[in-house]
C-alpha cells in the first residue's frame, strides 16, 4: 500500500516553546464566503457557545500519519511544511504516499493513517452508510470562482473546424473522466452543462477514463471531450491535443471535489492533535491565498509546490489553474447534498446518508476562534 514516506522530523521542545509564544500574523480581512458555505464570523470573533475548544499547540511533539500522494491539490500542507506551521503546533508530519486512492478511506477508518485528502463521492457515501468510521473535517479541494482546477477539455480539432462551439454541440460526441461512470463528482456537473443545452447522458457515449488516458485518448482521437484536472488541462492545451473549454467553477461555483478526512486515530482517540492539525493546515492555506489572490509571497509558494507535488516545474504551477482551498476551511455540504442526490437518482448510492454525520466542522472551528475569519476572495 505505501510507496515511501516523508517526515518532517520532531524539533526540540525548546523550540516548539519558543515557536508556541511567537506572536502570529494577524488575521486577513474578512471578504464574503463561497456560495453554499455560512458567513463567516467577524475577525478575531468566536464562533458561539457551541464551537468547542479552542485549537492550541500540542505539549509535545506527536506524529501525524498523512495519507497522500504528493499532488498540487496539497499546496496548503506544503506551505505550512515549509512555513513551520505544523512544527509550531506540535505536529510531527509523516507524510505517506498512497498509490491508490482508493486504499486511503480504508486506511483512515482502520488507523493505518490519521489523516488523508479524500473525495465524498458514491464509493465514499456507500462506505460511510455501511458504518465505516471516518469524518470530512475541512476544505481540500472547492471550485471557489476563479480557482478552475478542473475543466472541460474539448480536442482541438473540434474546435478548429467549429464542430464544437458549445453545449448544444455535445450531442453525439464520446465524452470521458474517471470511473464509475455517475459516482464522481465531475457527473452532476456533466448533467448540468447537458440540462443547459436540453441534453441528457443518452446524447454522448460515456467512456470511465483516468485522468492520465483522458489526454491519450483525446490525442488519440478516441475521446471527443473530457474532465480533466491540472496540471493535465494545463498539459493537453500545451501539447495541442484539446483546448479548455469551462471551469468547473464556471458551472457549480464553490462545488466540494475534495475533503479532509480523519479516521477514528482521531475523532475518537485524539481530537486535540486533529485541532493542531488543521489550525497549521489553515495557516498554510491562507498563506496560499493569498498568493494567488494578492500576489503576496508567491514565488516562494510556488516553489514550495514544485519542491514537494508532482508538478516540479515551477512555471508549470504558475501557468496551471490553481485549486481552490477556502481560507476559512469550511466545508460546502450543501453541494455534497446536491451531488449525493444526484448519485441516488443514478444508482450509485444505494443507502443515502445524512451528510452531517459525515461532515464535523468542530476542527475549523476551533481553528477560526485562534485565527479569526479569513474568508475567500
Amino acid at each position: 500500500m505505501q510507496v515511501s514516506r516523508l517526515r518532517l522530523g520532531s524539533l526540540s521542545a525548546l523550540l516548539l516553546a519558543l515557536a508556541a509564544c511567537a506572536p502570529g500574523a494577524p488575521p486577513a480581512a474578512a471578504p464574503a464566503a463561497p456560495a453554499g458555505t455560512a458567513a463567516p464570523a467577524a475577525s478575531g470573533a468566536a464562533t458561539g457557545p457551541t464551537a468547542g475548544p479552542t485549537a492550541a499547540a500540542l505539549a509535545a511533539p506527536t506524529p501525524f500519519r498523512w495519507a497522500g500522494q504528493f499532488p498540487a491539490t496539497d499546496a496548503g500542507i506544503f506551505v505550512a511544511m515549509d512555513r513551520g506551521y505544523f512544527v509550531e503546533q506540535g505536529v510531527d508530519l509523516d507524510y505517506e504516499n498512497f498509490a491508490s486512492a482508493s486504499e486511503m478511506v480504508p486506511a483512515l477508518a482502520t488507523r493505518q493513517v490519521d489523516g488523508g485528502g479524500i473525495a465524498v463521492n458514491a464509493a465514499t457515501i456507500n462506505a460511510v452508510a455501511r458504518g465505516v468510521e471516518i469524518k470530512a473535517v475541512a476544505d481540500k479541494g472547492s471550485m471557489l470562482p476563479g480557482f478552475g482546477w478542473q475543466a472541460f477539455l474539448v480536442r482541438k480539432d473540434l474546435m478548429d473546424s467549429g464542430r464544437f462551439k458549445g453545449a448544444a454541440d455535445l450531442k453525439g460526441l464520446v465524452f470521458g473522466t474517471t470511473p464509475p461512470v455517475n459516482g464522481g463528482a465531475g457527473f452532476p456537473t456533466l448533467e448540468r452543462v447537458l440540462q443547459s443545452a436540453g441534453l441528457t447522458e443518452d446524447d454522448l457515449r460515456i467512456e470511465a477514463l483516468s485522468f492520465p488516458d483522458v489526454n491519450a485518448a483525446l490525442a488519440a482521437g478516441s475521446l471527443d471531450v473530457g474532465i480533466q484536472i491540472e496540471p493535465l488541462v494545463q498539459a493537453a492545451v500545451d501539447q495541442g491535443i484539446a483546448a479548455r473549454w469551462l471551469g468547473l467553477d464556471e458551472v457549480r461555483p464553490s462545488q466540494q471535489i475534495a475533503v479532509i478526512g480523519y479516521g477514528p486515530s482521531i475523532t475518537v482517540d485524539n481530537p486535540a492533535l486533529g485541532r493542531a492539525f488543521v489550525l497549521a493546515y489553515l495557516k498554510g492555506v491562507r498563506d496560499y491565498h493569498r498568493a494567488f489572490t494578492e500576489g503576496v509571497g508567491k514565488a516562494e509558494v510556488v516553489a514550495s509546490i514544485a519542491k514537494h507535488s508532482t508538478v516540479k516545474n515551477p512555471a508549470t504551477v504558475e501557468a496551471m489553474a490553481p485549486v481552490g482551498l477556502n481560507p476559512d476551511g469550511r466545508i460546502n455540504v450543501d453541494s455534497l447534498i446536491e451531488d449525493q442526490r444526484f448519485y441516488v437518482e443514478k444508482g450509485t448510492v444505494t443507502t443515502p446518508i445524512d451528510m452531517h454525520q459525515i461532515v464535523d466542522d468542530s476542527y475549523v472551528e476551533a481553528a477560526l476562534q485562534a485565527l479569526g475569519a479569513g474568508g475567500a476572495r
